[in-house]
């Protein structure tokens, strides 16, 4: 790969070193740091997109190279052909020797779909002080045991259902078994489970038949996500949809958290989930939009039990791996918009739109869900070229939002109102909530409740005392009511 000009066929290049070292806070996570270089024989590459099996993360700059200036005198442009990228693995997820594949874009604006596989034979790890298996591996060794047993898994039949769990797949057995089985432990005649098949490939359909009490919609050909999830919903009967991913599993009390977070928000339009990563690591509580359309996951990577992640917060908007909305607010909205077919940004454009109705988007953290990210995608180039065009419709379509967007500096542990919020918003602390009917809280506390609201203010109350949300207190519904003892069970 370091042969001279003369015999540069499009495009050439060559891994210099590959080193690994352990994190000192944390010896179970791994970053592989490789730096080489990429050329092509006729146009610089302005961008490259890096995939490594089962890596949390990657980070990449471009590096100048003056010694490749002087090995291809003949290509000006070979001097910004170097790059330098980190990844990051759990010791149970990084496998030797290791794939590294490249994908390219060049000046022209032409993605190169080819890739360039380097095989790298890693150094030898040190001992770790403790092991831990792959996950995706005892996925599918519970996929295996599953299917050759006689076993059913049963779910009792939808009554009137309040809530419309809608799962799309495409093969990822392991992982919907895995799915499904979360959410066995934590559901009953009010939850109904919609299985939208695209066409699987591999034991997804043999999975199916042994599973009971759910309706299953099967397609002849992949409709993808969006198509999918909107084919769902279509025949769901819920007072509410949620739409989960096969790679997700939903940990037990957080479907009731889910019903009971709509019960205490009458305005509430979008509910995320607080995703984490099967590392065990926080990939994100909801995410912030930035000017350019691209978004910023709130507390990814930081550790799944750091306090500010663990309080109910306000985001631009939540991920479709784990997204509620009300039925009436769906179909109003007209659900997802197949501007974004087949995927990618159809969860942000509904959120904006969301907002834009003056209702709540908020990620409730009592809602746990373990999501391998990137376990449903698509070929990574071919993500990133579905990303980077739906980015651009997101900001076309959405023209008014971004237009009155500044940026700001933010930090991952703000918890921050959305975009659309009022900014007159008053905490109130007391003993109890201000109900004069009961005889609960101070005259007082209820006057200048009744006072902030007259004067547009948002106010939201935190009782001490209180042992539940009240309910039916005759204020004005921008009342807004906390229990701290909801925040405290989760410390």
């Amino acid at each position: 790969m370091n042969d001279t000009a003369a015999r540069i066929e499009e495009i050439i290049g060559n891994v210099d070193s590959a080193t690994i070292s352990r994190f000192e806070n944390d010896p179970n996570r791994i970053l592989l740091t490789i730096q080489g270089w990429l050329l092509h024989s006729l146009e610089e590459t302005t961008d490259l997109y890096f995939e490594a099996p089962a890596a949390l993360k990657n980070s990449y700059e471009k590096e100048q190279r003056s010694d490749l200036l002087e090995q291809f005198p003949g290509l000006s442009h070979a001097i910004s052909c170097g790059y330098k990228v980190a990844f990051e693995f759990t010791e149970a997820s990084l496998v030797t020797p290791l794939t590294i594949k490249i994908y390219a874009t060049l000046s022209s604006g032409t993605l190169i779909q080819s890739q360039i596989e380097i095989p790298i034979q890693l150094p030898t790890l040190p001992e770790s002080t403790s092991k831990t298996n792959a996950v995706p591996d005892l996925f599918a060794i519970a996929l295996r045991a599953f299917l050759g047993s006689s076993t059913k898994l049963s779910f009792q039949q939808a009554v009137n259902p309040k809530l419309s769990i809608i799962i799309t797949t495409f093969n990822r057995a392991a992982e919907t078994l895995a799915c499904l089985q979360a959410l066995s432990m934590q559901v009953d005649s009010r939850h109904e489970i919609i299985i939208v098949e695209n066409a699987s490939s591999d034991h997804t359909k043999q999975l199916l038949t042994k599973i009971e009490g759910i309706t299953i919609i099967e397609n002849s050909t992949n409709r993808h996500f969006l198509l999918g999830t909107m084919q769902g919903a279509e025949c769901a009967k819920g007072e509410y949809l949620l739409f989960l991913n096969n790679d997700a599993q939903v940990l037990l009390g957080g479907i009731a958290a889910l019903l009971e977070s709509f019960a205490d928000h009458p305005n509430l339009g979008a509910l995320g989930a607080r995703l984490i990563h099967p590392s065990g690591m926080l990939q994100e509580v909801g995410s912030h939009l930035l000017p350019d359309g691209s978004a910023t996951g709130i507390g990814v990577g930081e550790h799944v039990q750091a306090l500010p992640f663990l309080f109910q917060r306000s985001v631009d908007f939540c991920s479709g791996a784990f997204l509620a909305t009300p039925r009436t607010l769906w179909r109003e909205l007209g659900g997802f918009d197949a501007l974004f077919a087949p995927a990618y940004y159809e969860d942000v454009d509904y959120c904006l739109r969301v907002h834009a109705l003056g209702f709540e988007v908020l990620v409730e953290p009592r809602i746990t869900v373990i999501h391998n990210e990137g376990a449903t995608s698509v070929n990574f180039a071919e993500a990133k070229s579905l990303q980077t065009t739906n980015r651009q419709k997101l900001i076309e379509k959405h023209t008014d939002f971004f237009a009155h967007y500044s940026e700001r500096s933010i930090s991952p542990h703000t918890i921050r109102a959305p975009l659309y919020a009022n900014p007159k918003r008053v905490l109130l602390i007391d003993d109890f909530f201000p109900i004069q009917s009961t005889g609960q809280g101070a005259p007082r506390s209820k006057l200048i409740s009744e006072t902030l609201l007259s004067e547009g203010y948002s106010l939201t109350i935190v009782a001490l005392n209180e042992s539940g949300l009240a309910q039916n207190v005759g204020l004005s519904p921008e009342l807004e009511y906390v229990a701290l003892k909801r925040q405290m069970a989760l410390l």
